[in-house]
């Protein structure tokens, strides 16, 4: 910084001398570095020679008022008082890219922020659309409890059958929505006491790929379509709707297969109510043709007091917590 002026007529001269620098464009008056420098006058703090970027004055100020030593020394000025603080009338290179890293930063903030409103809004309707379409699919049961069942108990199987996926959302709503296709089978054959005839059971067999057909629209039930569309496949392609064999029927669809049938043989229905002993018996009678060995072997390793909570009928609708 030049030599402070020693006479008013040299002051006022030095003043002169800036006007006219400012109105040739050869400088402008920074708006934060004039704040800065009325904030160090205020607070006793030494005006700087040369003042250094804007974003670091506070830390400054921060550090001397609460007693600590900065970690830059403000170099002290002359005996005069504070000047207007001056920039270049045009922005360093440097400058620019740092408003610019700035501005990408802000940007990006919003942006994070909006998508997580958006995940936070579609997850909710997720949810209630589940609620809506299994309250819809157990129509065959007011109390809900097939749902509920098959539903705690697959969950057990699956963290044993691949405890990576278990606490996959979808995975749970293919087990909830599994029978939403029974919404287009007629009261008459869907609550028949005895057993179905021919014509009858051609219209419950449609009823997985009706379920898939009504969730194909909706790209986050993709994988829980797979259990909707594939849960009556047979591991030794006898089943149905497209008669897959093996490791050709999704993981999601032989685990749920193994529960819906010990949930069907406990429940009161075309078996009666099995003890969970015979129901273990007739399910590893079913290993290698119904079932896939691995997730029979995982299911007979279940332990029983939990299996035998899970299948435990609700004292009421528990559909709403479900999908929660």
């Amino acid at each position: 910084m030049p030599e402070q002026p020693s006479t008013p007529d040299a002051a006022r001269s030095r003043i002169a001398a800036l006007r006219e620098a400012v109105a040739a464009g050869e400088y402008h008056i920074d708006a934060e570095l004039v704040v800065e420098a009325i904030v160090l006058r205020l607070t006793g703090l030494e005006v700087p020679s040369e003042l250094p970027a804007p974003r670091l004055v506070p830390e400054e100020i921060v550090l001397r008022l609460t007693g600590r030593e900065p970690s830059t020394e403000l170099p002290a000025t002359g005996s005069g008082g504070p000047e207007i603080a001056l920039a270049p009338s045009r922005p360093s290179t440097e400058e620019l890219a740092r408003a610019q890293l700035n501005r990408y930063a802000i940007d990006l903030r919003r942006s994070y922020e909006r998508e997580m409103k958006r995940s936070t809004d579609l997850e909710e309707a997720v949810v209630a659309t589940v609620r809506s379409l299994a309250t819809v699919a157990e129509r065959d049961d007011g109390t809900g409890n097939h749902i509920q069942r098959v539903h705690d108990l697959g969950l057990l199987l699956a963290r044993e059958v691949v405890p990576e996926e278990a606490d996959d959302p979808e995975l749970a709503y293919g087990f909830i929505l599994h029978d939403i296709g029974k919404v287009a089978v007629p009261d008459a054959v869907l609550r028949k006491a005895g057993p179905l005839d021919e014509e009858e059971s051609e219209i419950m067999r449609a009823h997985p790929e009706i379920g898939a057909r009504i969730l194909e629209p909706l790209p986050f039930l993709r994988r829980a379509r797979e259990v909707v569309l594939h849960h009556h496949e047979r591991w030794d392609g006898s089943g149905y709707p497209h008669g897959l064999a093996g490791e050709e029927i999704p993981l999601w669809a032989r685990i749920f297969s193994v529960v819906n049938l010990a949930d069907t043989m406990m429940s009161e229905g075309p078996y009666g109510s099995v003890p969970l002993v015979d129901v273990l018996a007739e399910v590893s009678l079913r290993s290698g043709t119904h079932f896939d060995p691995r997730c029979v072997g995982r299911f007979l390793a279940l332990d029983r007091h939990e299996v035998l909570r899970s299948l435990q009928p609700a004292a009421e609708n528990r559909l709403v917590s479900l999908a929660a």
